[in-house]
Parts: C-alpha cells; sequence; structure tokens
C-alpha cells in the first residue's frame, strides 16, 4: 500500500512547535468556531474544539489504513516540540479523525488543527499547533477568537449548536465535513483505564410521560431487541478482554434515553495489560480493533461484510466508521459516525441505519430508520 499522503503531496511538516496552556472557562465551545472547516468533539459542553489547519493526511483504501495514520501521526508527534501545561487528556498534540466504514473505500483522514480549545472536568485549556520551517516556528496563524471578539457562526457551527443543544448526551462532532450527534462511544482510553458504550435494541420516544415508559417497558423485554443487543456486546467484550487484565461487563442492558430515540445500553471498562506492546494500546489502535462491530457490519464480520459490498448497492464512505480524536499520549475518544451528514457547500448527504436480525419486521425497521434521520433533518432545516 502506498504511504499515506498530506493533502500538499508531502508527509507533512518539518517539525511541530505545541503549546498548552490553561485559561479561564473560554464558554461555549461552538460559539468559538470561526470557519466552516472547524473540527469539534463535544458532550454536555466538555470536549474539544479546534479551527485552522497544520497537517492532514488522508489514507488510502486498504485495511491497515488506521495503523498507516498512526504510523504517519506517531512520526510527525514524536519530532515535535511541546509544552504542555495541562497534561490532561485532549492537551498538548491532538489529531481529530474520521475513518471508512469499509477497507475498500478511500477517504478515510486525520486533521491536526493549529488552535484547539478544550474543557474537561472543571479545567480549561488552549493548544496551539504550528510548524517549524528551520527552527523557527510558523507565525502567521490566525489568534483565538477571544482576541477580536467572538465570530459569527458559520453554517457548520449552527448544525453543531443545534445538535449540542438538542442532543447533549451524544457525542456531536464534526471532522472533514462530517457533522453529527453519534449516541455511541466507540472506546475511550484514558492511560491505563478504557470504556466503551455498547448500544443496540432502538424505541421511539413519546412525549407522553406513561406511553414512553411503555415503549421502554417493551423495549427491555422484547426478545428480539435483546439479541440484537448481546450481539453488540459480545464483540465489543471479545475484543477488548483480549488487551485487558480486568474487565468489567454490565450484568445486563439497561434503558438510556435520547431526545428522538431509546436504547438498550451497556458500559464496558477495563484495564489495559501492561504487559502487552504499547502500541497496542493507543486509542486509534483499539479502534482499529473494535471497527466491523456487530452494530454496524453484522456477525460474523467478514460474511457480513460481503453481504453488505452486494446488498446496499452503495459506499457509505465514513458513515458507521470511527470518529474521534487522538493526542500524543494515546488517549482519546472515538465513537461510531451514526446520525450524521456529510456536508458539501450547501449540500448534505444523511445517513441512518438500523441492525437486521431474524425477527426485524421491515416496517418497524423502516419507523426507526426514519426516527433516526430526524436528528440531522433537524439541525438541517430551518
Amino acid at each position: 500500500m502506498a504511504p499515506p499522503q498530506g493533502t500538499d503531496g508531502r508527509q507533512g511538516p518539518e517539525g511541530l512547535a505545541v503549546r498548552t496552556v490553561e485559561i479561564p472557562d473560554p464558554g461555549d465551545l461552538v460559539a468559538l468556531l470561526p470557519e466552516p472547516a472547524g473540527v469539534a468533539w463535544i458532550r454536555h459542553g466538555d470536549g474539544l474544539a479546534g479551527w485552522g489547519e497544520t497537517a492532514r493526511v488522508t489514507m488510502p483504501a486498504g485495511e491497515d489504513r488506521f495503523t498507516s495514520g498512526e504510523k504517519w501521526l506517531r512520526e510527525l508527534f514524536d519530532g515535535a516540540d511541546i509544552d504542555d501545561q495541562v497534561a490532561e487528556p485532549g492537551s498538548g498534540p491532538v489529531a481529530f479523525g474520521s475513518f471508512t466504514f469499509d477497507s475498500a473505500s478511500e477517504g478515510s483522514v486525520l486533521v491536526v488543527p493549529e488552535t484547539i480549545v478544550g474543557r474537561r472536568g472543571g479545567r480549561s485549556w488552549l493548544t496551539t499547533i504550528r510548524p517549524v520551517t528551520a527552527g523557527h516556528p510558523h507565525a502567521g496563524a490566525p489568534p483565538w477568537p477571544h482576541a477580536a471578539g467572538p465570530p459569527l457562526l458559520s453554517v457548520p457551527a449552527v448544525i453543531l449548536r443545534r445538535l449540542t443543544d438538542r442532543y447533549p448526551d451524544c457525542y456531536t462532532f464534526a471532522c472533514a465535513n462530517m457533522v453529527g450527534a453519534t449516541p455511541e462511544l466507540l472506546i475511550r482510553r484514558q492511560d491505563d483505564d478504557i470504556s466503551s458504550l455498547v448500544l443496540g435494541g432502538t424505541a421511539p420516544r413519546s412525549r407522553d410521560p406513561a406511553t414512553d415508559a411503555r415503549l421502554g417497558a417493551a423495549l427491555l423485554a422484547s426478545a428480539k431487541e435483546r439479541e440484537e443487543h448481546e450481539y453488540a456486546v459480545v464483540g465489543v467484550r471479545s475484543v477488548l478482554a483480549a488487551r485487558c487484565d480486568r474487565l468489567k461487563v454490565d450484568a445486563g442492558p439497561s434503558l438510556m434515553r435520547f431526545a428522538n430515540v431509546q436504547h438498550l445500553a451497556t458500559w464496558i471498562t477495563g484495564r489495559l495489560d501492561g504487559g502487552q506492546p504499547a502500541s497496542d494500546h493507543s486509542v486509534l489502535a483499539l479502534a482499529d480493533a473494535l471497527h466491523y462491530t456487530p452494530a454496524v457490519c453484522g456477525t460474523p464480520a467478514e460474511a457480513a461484510m460481503e453481504m453488505i459490498r452486494d446488498l446496499e448497492a452503495m459506499d457509505r464512505g465514513r458513515y458507521a466508521g470511527p470518529v474521534g480524536w487522538v493526542d500524543a499520549r494515546g488517549n482519546g475518544e472515538w465513537g461510531i459516525a451514526l446520525r450524521c451528514a456529510e456536508v458539501d457547500g450547501n449540500r448534505a448527504r444523511l445517513f441512518a441505519g438500523c441492525g437486521i436480525v431474524a425477527g426485524s419486521d421491515p416496517a418497524a425497521e423502516l419507523a426507526e430508520t426514519q426516527s433516526k434521520f430526524a436528528v440531522m433533518q433537524f439541525a438541517l432545516e430551518a
């Protein structure tokens, strides 16, 4: 496979100068984004928002697109001059990424912004990432918007604002024109601790509390929905068990409610096995290992992928692929790109889907898909 290339045909800048400092609470992270090409990962107001572009890499198709991208990123970060005065997950150099669902598809991308504002656990920080040429940091990068007053919200920022306001429990993301609010956390890594939120099995919401409660109870009691959910749990558990010396899985699914739907949910948490190579433990390597989860692909994965390629008659692109961020320590958060759209100027391509098992009813699955489309329809409509 050919090595990944930056947008200018190079592997990236000669080096990076990175500085992270603690700042007062910056307020609304979405409101900071000064341009449509901003990147973001936000939940309950915490997270990361970035803009500008110090480096970008687009990976060719191939099963090794994750390892290829991580190799490029590791070379870039390992050679950086880093002054990180915060030392939190998401401080120091960070890359945002969005990977294709199918390894045969082109378009997986990693982006290193010029400026990132982060907030986590009551702390806030500002990171600047600048290319170094002949030993001198590049001086032409834009300042933090607070220096010039709050910017007008760009169109993708308006979409993000609507998503964060209406779906605060989801992970609202933006990366390389993919914008969405995913409920599913594929993997979070904070040093040796990892966690994953598995969702599978869906019911609609109702404005009537009694009806809403009945819908939730029926979801929890449904053998068909619990079977669908268990496939997803087994897939994630088997991958993480091979990489952890301690793993905890919820005894059974619980109900997780969002603004538009409710899901069966299982948390899986663990501690990574310190005896394995560190390269196996980066959040990007874990996302690679977990991808093709039964929730979005099927099981067994190889047979399911062949059916998807034959039957779907479309390229999912980066829909249902991993999306998130990774820092220089291998920490980060990656979700599955669901409830999302690919925005191109004044056009947007929306994606939604549902899991199919033997007991699925076509009309019910269509209604479920339409309810999932409502997330981005709401964000895009006037």
